[in-house]
């Protein structure tokens, strides 16, 4: 995982980076968040969405399901084109990974055995490291921040 120097560079970014995937959410209120906090909202959208998605595809609502997938979509494209390898250096290199594999496991939902399990799936991805960006927001709040944060347990993945 990522240290608190590397998730802090990689987010240290001008406001028109969180601005972008704020607004790839729908996100109205982020220019008052940091974007620790714009990063976390944006976690906990996806897992929102993949839910709502699941629910879809449960109801038979498989555009609904579809216009769910695309917003998560959206999103990962706004926070993996805003990557910063250069200062992000091992960290960005497996948040890019980590969005690759989001991706991957959307588009083939449907070729799962169990889709419903497959959007269980994703979640679980996700909901680690939407834990690990509030854990950073929080800190960042402090008048003296960490210089650690204890990084989630990550299930694991079969």
């Amino acid at each position: 995982m990522m240290t608190n120097q590397q998730s802090y560079s990689m987010t240290r970014h001008n406001n028109n980076t969180h601005q972008q995937a704020a607004a790839a959410y729908g996100m109205s209120k982020s220019g008052n968040m940091t974007g620790f906090e714009v990063t976390s909202e944006l976690y906990k959208g996806m897992i929102r969405f993949t839910g709502q998605a699941k629910n879809a595809y449960e109801a038979g609502r498989m555009e609904d399901m579809c216009e769910y997938i695309q917003k998560i979509n959206r999103v990962l494209v706004a926070l993996q084109s805003n990557l910063n390898f250069e200062e992000g250096g091992e960290a960005a290199v497996f948040l890019n990974d980590f969005y690759l594999e989001v991706f991957k496991k959307l588009f083939s939902v449907l070729k799962a055995d169990d889709p419903v399990a497959e959007f269980d799936s994703v979640r679980d991805l996700l909901a680690p490291a939407a834990e690990l960006w509030e854990s950073h927001a929080q800190n960042a709040k402090k008048g003296t921040p960490d210089t650690h944060v204890a990084h989630p347990v990550i299930p694991n993945q079969e």
